[in-house]
């Protein structure tokens, strides 16, 4: 199996925060992986990505650009687990279920300050 890793363009000069500079590129290639720039056409397709399906932009350009590629499967925990898109690129979970389930149990939220032998705030408006 290829991993393939896309790297998306600079919004500013010089920003390496999400882009990749030249020697996280020959590391990327050094251990097998095939990197990919994020190109205009890929952009273009990404805006129909994200009216057809409605993701946001950035999840689009992650799709689009798996479409580009030809991967079958894309591996996402942001994205919808089990949903195919043009009927040829399939998103899954690495953890295997959607997030929604992996929950082992469920958690009562408190206020901060409130607990056991504590005043509640409610009413104190």
């Amino acid at each position: 199996m290829t991993v393939r890793v896309a790297v998306t363009q600079e919004r500013h000069a010089g920003e390496t925060r999400v882009a990749a500079t030249p020697e996280t590129v020959k590391k990327l290639i050094a251990a097998g992986c095939e990197v990919v720039v994020v190109s205009p056409s890929i952009v273009l397709d990404a805006f129909r990505v994200m009216e057809r399906w409605g993701y946001g932009f950035f999840d689009s350009q992650i799709i689009a650009t798996a479409l580009a590629c030809g991967a079958s499967i894309l591996y996402s925990e942001d994205l919808h687990d089990g949903q195919t898109v043009d009927g040829r690129l399939s998103i899954r979970s690495p953890f295997g279920r959607p997030r929604t389930e992996q929950r082992a149990k469920s958690y009562r939220a408190r206020m901060r300050g409130v607990g056991k032998g504590a005043k509640s705030r409610r009413g104190s408006l």
